[in-house]
């Protein structure tokens, strides 16, 4: 992150700047400048949470999309994108294309996660909650599956997905959640 923020807030509420480097899908680097034969009205910032830093002016959308603008951010200059042509071009491309469409007002692109590995990483992080609060491996299926199960629970197939929902969800937060901001998952 580029700022600190308080562990004990969400995301949202606790206003997260991600790096550039680290969520190329995420945060793209602009920067205003005159172009030749270019309109020198650009399209505008859009709205969102503001923070200015010595590395320039820190954006983050509604649709948690950040742009980091080289300087103060303001002026006419119509802004710039320069793209690194690394492995993740493709996130960034991406990343640009969701933020012309943010600016444009049309809807935001789909995400890259299906349905159900959006549902698996919502199970994980509830059950590393839940093992991080000192809950058992039983309680811990009860909230995610709401039942319990007829067969012996050291042999059960109901236990062997907690434990290992209880394993990604300690991954990603160890660390494993800036593979999903490199776009993978």
């Amino acid at each position: 992150m580029r700022f600190a923020a308080d562990p004990n807030l969400t995301a949202n509420e606790a206003r997260v700047f991600w790096l550039p480097e680290v969520a190329p899908g995420l945060v793209l680097r602009l920067r205003r400048e005159p172009i030749d034969g270019a309109s020198r009205q650009g399209r505008m910032l859009p709205p969102g949470q503001t923070l200015y830093a010595i590395d320039g002016l820190h954006l983050r959308t509604a649709w948690g999309l950040q742009a980091l603008v080289d300087g103060d951010g303001r002026g006419n200059e119509p802004l710039v994108i320069a793209l690194a042509y690394d492995e993740h071009l493709g996130l960034r491309v991406r990343a640009v294309d969701a933020f012309e469409r943010l600016t444009s007002g049309r809807p935001p692109p789909k995400s890259h996660l299906t349905s159900a590995q959006v549902r698996r990483l919502h199970q994980c992080l509830e059950a590393v909650d839940g093992a991080l609060a000192g809950r058992s491996y039983r309680a811990i299926a009860e909230s995610l599956f709401g039942v319990t199960t007829a067969e012996p629970w050291k042999v059960s197939s109901v236990r062997a997905t907690t434990i290992r929902l209880v394993r990604a969800g300690r991954a990603l937060v160890n660390g494993g959640y800036l593979k999903l901001l490199m776009g993978g998952l």
